[in-house]
């Protein structure tokens, strides 16, 4: 597994490359969490995901919120025929039903 991301502080369309390892570590887990709960409840054989690259606003993204995003983006595109497991914050913490 390797992260390719663009230097931090490249700004795209108001956002800003959250290329600390932080955030790009709280990703992967995030995708792979995702992707390990898809195939434990038989809903795919197994994937690939790539990370191309972590953008969030400089003033407020946090790790947790990379895993979440990365999480919910890894469910659609493995698994685009079924509607988004439910989420919601709590506290400071993002939980999805069947991932924590």
């Amino acid at each position: 597994m390797s992260d390719e991301l663009v230097e931090s502080g490249e700004r795209e369309d108001g956002y800003i490359q959250c290329g600390h390892a932080q955030c790009v570590e709280a990703a992967v887990l995030g995708a792979r969490s995702c992707g390990e709960a898809l195939v434990r409840e038989q809903k795919i054989l197994g994937g690939r995901v790539n990370i191309i690259r972590v953008l969030g606003t400089q003033c407020d993204t946090r790790p947790e919120d990379a895993w979440c995003a990365a999480a919910l983006a890894t469910w659609q595109a493995l698994n685009p025929d079924e509607p988004l497991p439910h989420y919601e914050l709590v506290e400071g913490i993002w939980h999805i039903r069947g991932l924590n």
